[in-house]
């Protein structure tokens, strides 16, 4: 499938945002501010580690661009932190929630607008500080690329924050065993193993209300995504995150909350955070 046959498919697809089903467990059925602090708090309480990540782009604010939206908590956070925030999502639904986010923040204009990271070509070379870009880019159908222009409009010195679901994650291996042991035999290559998801595994990490899974996914190994990046700057990249324990149809987060400060989580976190320090080569200089 071409890239504007799936970029088609994701602005239909994440129009529901990302978070939905956990904010109707939540009780939240509108956008007032009361209702979307309560989201975040479970946000953040949810994904403690993300201010860490994001510090690089706070401790600055400069000019940032975050793709991919969802339910605007990241959002909320750059825009609090007084950084000079503006949003591109593939959807309208996400892009609406932005917006009403940025006005409860007393903020004027539209930080956020439509748009398709594969073809950012209205905005110019190097506009950015930073991009902001957690668990969008392998969605995109084309990671390369959406890659090649996230880095094109970040300055030289700038950072790239991102997060893509990691291959051999504990999940994947409870669920998808033979997927993994036939990427392990690309692991161990100078490129890594990487691979575009199957529907059913597509599923297990995103579906909206409707049962659908997401358009397009791909998972990295850490070695394939340091790979990819490393042509464009110096890169550190950090597995996180693991799925609640779960018997017999019940949660248990509180496990998981141990689990997640164990090695457990930084070999077999289900995602890679990556920060890339965009390194861009000087044009040689006339003699």
């Amino acid at each position: 499938m071409d890239n504007e046959s799936i970029s088609g498919l994701n602005s239909d697809f994440w129009d529901e945002m990302c978070g939905t089903n956990i904010a109707r467990q939540l009780g939240i059925t509108s956008f007032d501010a009361e209702s979307l602090k309560k989201f975040d708090n479970w946000f953040f309480d949810f994904y403690p580690y993300l201010f860490q990540h994001l510090n690089p782009v706070t401790q600055k604010k400069g000019k940032v661009l975050e793709i991919g939206l969802g339910y605007g908590s990241v959002g909320t956070y750059l825009m609090s932190k007084g950084v000079k925030y503006h949003g591109l999502d593939i959807a309208q639904g996400p892009v609406g929630l932005a917006n009403i986010r940025a006005a409860h923040l007393g903020q004027t204009g539209l930080p956020a607008v439509v748009g398709d990271v594969l073809n950012m070509s209205t905005i110019d070379d190097s506009h950015f500080d930073a991009v902001v870009a957690i668990g969008s880019l392998h969605h995109t159908g084309d990671f390369d690329r959406a890659l090649s222009e996230v880095v094109r409009v970040t300055k030289s010195g700038g950072s790239v924050i991102g997060m893509v679901y990691s291959l051999f994650s504990l999940r994947n291996w409870l669920k998808q065993p033979l997927i993994l042991l036939a990427a392990l035999k690309k692991y161990r290559s100078p490129t890594g193993a990487r691979i575009g998801a199957d529907e059913h595994l597509r599923w297990m990490s995103d579906h909206n209300s409707s049962g659908q899974a997401a358009p397009a996914t791909e998972y990295f190994s850490r070695r394939a995504l340091r790979k990819v990046l490393s042509q464009y700057g110096s890169v550190n990249v950090r597995a996180r995150n693991l799925d609640s324990v779960g018997v017999l149809g019940f949660s248990f987060p509180k496990i998981r909350n141990i689990l997640m400060r164990t090695p457990i989580s930084r070999l077999l976190g289900l995602d890679l955070y990556f920060e890339l320090t965009v390194v861009r080569a000087q044009a040689p200089s006339d003699v």
